[in-house]
């Protein structure tokens, strides 16, 4: 979906997805195990440790702000 002036956007769901793929890869996940599931949530959650993933995919936008 594109904006009236053709900028991309992207529903939260998207940026939540696209956060967890980001912190799989960055964390040494090869790009390849991931995007074969990157529309699968379920089965990216389950490569992530991370006790965040939770909070990730639901606030992606504020997760890692430091409030202090």
């Amino acid at each position: 979906m594109r904006s009236e002036k053709g900028s991309r956007l992207n529903s939260q769901d998207d940026v939540g997805r696209l956060a967890l793929i980001k912190r799989l890869v960055d964390s040494g996940d090869a790009i390849s195990r991931v995007a074969k599931h990157a529309t699968n949530v379920e089965v990216l959650c389950s490569y992530c440790p991370d006790s965040r993933v939770h909070t990730l995919i639901n606030n992606p936008l504020t997760e890692g702000i430091d409030e202090g």
